[in-house]
């Protein structure tokens, strides 16, 4: 079996075409050799009474999967190990090379495959058959690239830093389970921006909204959905188009003025790439696996290579698809140009070379619902006209959790009452020169 190696239809066998496997391969089988029912319906001592009563015509069907469960029974626990791992992590040449191998193993093994060689080869192309069939589903479901947004509309989503560290691990979580690769995320306060590429954003965005909803409202003794319930999304096609999607993602609190570049703001994964080139290189201490549960939300699966530091967040070079990306950018120098570059009509007109009619990705497209005067100042913002020093609503949250709620005798902003709400965010208008539309968003009214 040296050629096995070389087949072709172990180029590739991606993770995601193994449910057709698994069940044609080992679910049927496995059910067949542990059925006590079945295994005594062929063995009894009344064959003879079931030939009588079903006919001779029934009694050879018995008979020949009799031999076939005896013969291929090492064959059925190979192939069910073979797809929980295909299942679990994905396949790669080596794994499948061993699991085909194992035909040499049943020809030495068994007394009587040599009187049923043709029925191993049937049962060998058969394999072979599976493997080709699964791969051409694969190629109809490939995984298409989405830039997502998730809004809270006017309400605060994240309020502290430990807020922040337990929705990026929601995210990675989200990914993990949906076996969808992250390229580029930043989390705003009332919004996160996503690219990534998945078979379903919607049901991605449903991954991670509902786990960490059921944190957020624990934590602050809230009730009812949080944000919207539909996500924005745009799918993206080409070299170009991407580019300019991780561009916005990334850039995207300096839009929204609370950096002064993306490499300042630290909820965001533009810190992630390039790290060596950049002088990033630096390591982070990490804690060891028996200390993350606290966390993250119970029964949470994610695999050895996800690494969290000391603050209790997934490092994000650990999460993000970094070579993908950097692959994208092409080189440190072009990745600084593109974090670095101004709004206009040269993105729109750079996206024209894709050819592939898709609407162009701008500040307009990709902030969807904002108004213009928003807009234009988001347009100020990222040439740097904003004052830096400005309370932000991370910095405004926690005055008013840490602060002013104690004075009011409760816990959580939506135990306040409206007028409760209303007296306190009068007095933080007019001490702190803060806008209404902040206060508002900030206390939940």
């Amino acid at each position: 079996m040296a050629g096995i190696s070389s087949h072709p239809v172990l180029r590739q066998v991606p993770s995601r075409s193994a449910f057709f496997c698994f069940f044609c391969l080992s679910v049927l089988p496995f059910l067949l050799r542990s059925s006590v029912c079945f295994r005594f319906f062929v063995h009894s001592p009344f064959l003879s009474v079931r030939s009588s009563v079903l006919g001779s015509s029934v009694c050879p069907f018995f008979r020949f999967f009799s031999v076939l469960l005896s013969v291929f029974g090492d064959a059925f626990s190979a192939t069910q190990d073979f797809c929980v791992k295909l299942l679990r992590r994905g396949s790669n040449n080596t794994l499948l090379s061993d699991f085909l191998s194992r035909r040499t193993t049943f020809r030495q093994n068994s007394c009587v495959v040599e009187k049923h060689k043709k029925l191993i080869s049937l049962f060998y192309v058969f394999i072979c058959t599976i493997v080709k069939i699964s791969c051409t589903l694969e190629q109809k479901v490939m995984k298409n690239s989405y830039h997502i947004c998730l809004s809270g509309g006017d309400e605060v989503l994240f309020r502290t830093e430990e807020d922040y560290n337990r929705a990026f691990n929601c995210l990675a979580l989200a990914g993990y389970e949906l076996d969808s690769s992250l390229m580029a995320e930043a989390i705003m306060s009332t919004h996160l921006h996503l690219c990534a590429r998945t078979e379903s954003p919607e049901e991605l965005a449903r991954i991670f909204r509902y786990p960490y909803a059921r944190y957020f409202n624990s934590k602050y003794k809230r009730r009812g959905r949080l944000g919207e319930r539909v996500p924005f999304v745009i799918q993206l096609d080409g070299l170009y188009h991407h580019l300019s999607a991780l561009s916005y993602t990334l850039r995207n609190p300096v839009h929204h003025g609370v950096a002064l570049t993306p490499f300042a703001y630290p909820h965001s994964s533009a810190c992630a790439l390039f790290r060596h080139a950049l002088g990033r290189n630096h390591s982070e201490d990490c804690l060891q696996k028996q200390f993350h549960a606290r966390y993250l939300p119970s029964r949470a699966e994610y695999p050895d290579s996800y690494k969290m530091n000391s603050f209790g967040v997934f490092v994000r070079e650990s999460v993000i698809d970094t070579s993908d990306v950097e692959h994208m950018f092409s080189s440190p120098r072009s990745f600084l140009y593109y974090m670095n570059r101004l709004s206009g009509e040269e993105w729109m007109r750079e996206q024209e070379k894709d050819g592939n009619n898709r609407y162009p990705i701008t500040l307009e497209h990709i902030e969807s619902g904002i108004n213009m005067n928003t807009l234009h100042q988001m347009l100020s913002n990222e040439n740097g006209r904003f004052d830096s020093r400005a309370m932000t609503d991370i910095q405004l949250c926690e005055l008013i959790d840490m602060q002013l709620l104690p004075m009011y005798g409760v816990a959580s902003v939506y135990e306040l009452s409206r007028n409760g709400k209303e007296r306190l965010g009068n007095y933080l208008c007019s001490t702190y020169k803060l806008s209404k539309s902040q206060v508002s968003r900030c206390l939940a009214y």
